[in-house]
């Protein structure tokens, strides 16, 4: 069957395309998709060329969306009009990197997953980088008398701050923007604007010690090092954990200095992606009210808006931290 969808075509250029999608097989499900939204760090590394694995122009991007199962496939375990929340399409007539920004699409059973009653399918599209985030999170568990500091605010930074401040440690975030700060301290975490100065300068006042954790959801390799050099140093011969640092924004490298490491008894952690319980997790702390993300989406977008919507995101000088489309407005 046909279904229109997002397609990268060129560097920085996207267009509404018709693709085809195959009819779901035993133990699959079609899903029409209502809403799907933009992970900006990795859509832009696809749009650019440079995401790893990269296949090539036109691709099919996204990897969070919502949507009601259409047509179950024989044997399938879902029934038609089940709300559910999917990555996806898993096949189509083009390349994908992941195919979430389509009209339509076929997964099989075990690739969707059930979203609660009360939970609205605009937020549910959310529930993979609610999940990464929650990732980072789970690395570490942090507790009681801890300190943390999150760099960076775009959507996994937003939701990594929102995801510690529900535990008892103290949790600071910083960004240059005065948007995602305002954002982020609307949403009860305690947020500072490091426009026009060092992270150093930034936190000595609220950590003057340093912190025992640093999440980095940057992506930026400039401000790695500042970022480590956050971590606090313990006591030589004492009995003291080291610091730690999560990086969670994909930078291209790791460029971090030995001694100001060593110095720490930094431990680092690259999460990679999520587990499927991480998935539920999320669904359940949306459905719960323990996270909510309805403020970084903003207003839907119709797909047919596509181009001008990552344009804002490109921009530098856009309040714009992350976009939804509503596939009903096509």
């Amino acid at each position: 069957m046909k279904s229109r969808a997002i397609l990268a075509v060129g560097p920085n250029k996207v267009e509404i395309r018709e693709i085809e999608i195959p009819a779901p097989k035993d133990k699959e499900v079609l899903v029409r998709t209502c809403f799907s939204t933009i992970s900006p760090g990795t859509e832009m590394r696809v749009l650019s060329g440079s995401q790893n694995g990269h296949p090539g122009f036109p691709v099919l991007m996204g990897y969070s969306a919502s949507g009601i199962i259409e047509i179950p496939g024989p044997n399938s375990i879902w029934k038609q009009g089940d709300r559910v929340y999917l990555s996806g399409t898993q096949k189509s007539n083009v390349h994908r990197l992941w195919g979430g920004h389509s009209e339509f699409a076929v997964l099989s059973d075990d690739a969707v997953f059930r979203v609660p009653e009360n939970v609205d399918l605009q937020q549910a599209s959310t529930a993979k980088l609610i999940a990464i985030a929650m990732h980072g999170y789970n690395s570490h568990t942090p507790k009681a008398g801890q300190t943390i500091a999150v760099i960076g605010l775009g959507p996994i930074g937003q939701i990594s701050a929102r995801l510690h401040a529900r535990s008892e440690a103290t949790v600071v975030a910083a960004d240059l923007s005065d948007y995602r700060v305002k954002l982020s301290t609307e949403a009860g975490v305690t947020s500072l604007c490091a426009a026009g100065k060092a992270l150093s300068d930034v936190f000595a006042e609220v950590f003057p010690e340093g912190v025992d954790c640093v999440i980095d959801s940057t992506g930026s390799l400039a401000v790695q090092e500042q970022a480590a050099k956050l971590a606090r140093v313990p006591a030589w011969g004492g009995q003291e954990q080291g610091s730690h640092l999560i990086v969670q924004g994909s930078p291209p490298s790791i460029a971090i200095n030995y001694d100001l490491a060593f110095e720490r008894d930094l431990s680092i952690t690259i999460p990679r992606d999520h587990s499927i319980s991480e998935l539920h997790e999320s669904l359940a702390c949306l459905a719960d009210g323990s996270i909510s993300v309805s403020d970084i989406l903003g207003k839907p977008h119709s797909p047919n808006d596509a181009q001008a919507v990552y344009d804002a995101l490109m921009s530098p000088t856009k309040d714009v931290i992350t976009s939804v489309f509503d596939w009903s407005l096509l």
